[in-house]
């Protein structure tokens, strides 16, 4: 699998977009934006979020880009 460019893959990045969200959150209900809203909002954005996040978990543990398996694993192809 060729090494795609952007972020590493160490699940650093999820504490900005965590941050990023918690700003929007701010913001929207400091303009005006009524709390049920937002919160409605949150529970529809949840489904794919936790979609990515058990897709990412389901990926394995991964060095440079190849899976990393025990010694004791076949190895295929």
């Amino acid at each position: 699998m060729p090494r795609t460019p952007g972020l590493p893959r160490t699940g650093r990045h999820w504490a900005v977009v965590a941050v990023l969200a918690a700003v929007a959150v701010v913001v929207a209900l400091s303009v005006g934006v009524p709390f049920a809203a937002v919160f409605i909002l949150a529970v529809a954005l949840m489904g794919p979020l936790l979609m990515v996040i058990m897709l990412h978990a389901l990926r394995g543990p991964r060095r440079d880009g190849f899976q990393v398996r025990p010694p004791d694993s076949p190895r295929r192809g």
